[in-house]
């Protein structure tokens, strides 16, 4: 009884696979259209555009770079933050070192993102730890790859840095019940220091 009802199964997917006109290979990659939502791609993806986005923001800082750092973000967040220029000035007094290593949050990056009258949007916030020569910092941005809903929303919107240390103060002290940190969710970028 077992062996026929497995053989129907199989014969069922068999039929199923010739009708819709190719066969299930797991081993065939998922395409994924460049630059467009994640909507329908793999957490993998996700992670390898924070990466990517990462890289570009240590690249900046590490070379002093304010003009690579600005074009960054999107049209919405150069129109809307009227001092993105200071930000970027006390962010690259801040940033200090040549980037030794780097790790994303396990739990980032998160995304959000779909279809809203058969157009796309896609964000991702990413949470990271980079390692320089002189100093640890947590590095926190949120990024739209895509929004075909409001296109001066693409690239990003916020970053948000401090050190690592004053990162884990802050949520050692919310853990505790304390106020840590309140960290910024304004547009534009945010260098957060735990206050003597």
């Amino acid at each position: 009884m077992l062996e026929k009802g497995v053989a129907f199964i199989l014969a069922f997917l068999a039929l199923f696979s010739s009708l819709s006109g190719c066969a299930f290979d797991p081993n065939r990659p998922r395409r994924v259209r460049p630059e467009r939502s994640l909507s329908a791609a793999s957490p993998e993806e996700g992670r390898i555009r924070a990466e990517a986005m990462l890289g570009n923001i240590i690249q900046a800082l590490e070379e002093q770079n304010h003009t690579m750092l600005k074009d960054l973000f999107s049209e919405e967040t150069l129109r809307t933050v009227d001092n993105l220029d200071e930000q970027i000035a006390v962010l690259m007094q801040f940033f200090q070192g040549t980037l030794q290593s780097f790790e994303g949050n396990p739990r980032y990056p998160s995304s959000e993102g779909g279809r809203m009258d058969g157009r796309e949007f896609f964000e991702i916030r990413s949470q990271n730890i980079a390692v320089t020569d002189k100093e640890k910092y947590h590095i926190h941005f949120v990024y739209h790859t895509i929004n075909e809903i409001y296109p001066e929303k693409v690239g990003l919107e916020r970053l948000r840095i401090s050190t690592l240390d004053t990162f884990e103060r802050s949520r050692e002290a919310e853990l505790e019940g304390r106020v840590g940190i309140e960290w910024s969710m304004e547009p534009g970028i945010h260098v957060h220091e735990w206050p003597e």
